[in-house]
């Protein structure tokens, strides 16, 4: 893929030549992609849970049991999302981001 950068910009760059500009160009897209591909994934799982009637159990109650035990935490969440059974897809590539995105805070992350 080529891009064009107006003329000015690309001087300022040539300024630089400590930064290796594609490099960094390439990491801003990978963390583009990651960004919009799990914002797809919450618009996938509000939409999946849209239809959902309200826990009976108050929400401190979950926090508090689950506090300190970020496993449990995230595997309730992907149970109640089994609770639906056709959105499948939604759950594996959920489950999937948020091992990433576990693994990324140090956490280590538990199939359910």
């Amino acid at each position: 893929m080529s891009v064009r950068i107006r003329k000015e910009l690309r001087e300022k760059m040539r300024e630089f030549k400590e930064v290796d500009w594609r490099r960094e160009i390439e990491g801003f897209i990978e963390r583009m992609l990651k960004e919009l591909e799990l914002e797809r994934v919450f618009r996938a799982v509000e939409g999946a849970l849209e239809n959902v009637p309200p826990s009976s159990e108050p929400a401190w109650r979950a926090i508090r049991e689950s506090r300190g035990n970020v496993e449990t935490g995230l595997r309730r969440g992907l149970e109640s999302l089994r609770q639906h059974p056709g959105e499948g897809r939604v759950l594996r590539k959920g489950a999937r981001l948020l091992a990433e995105v576990s693994g990324q805070n140090g956490l280590r992350w538990i199939s359910p």
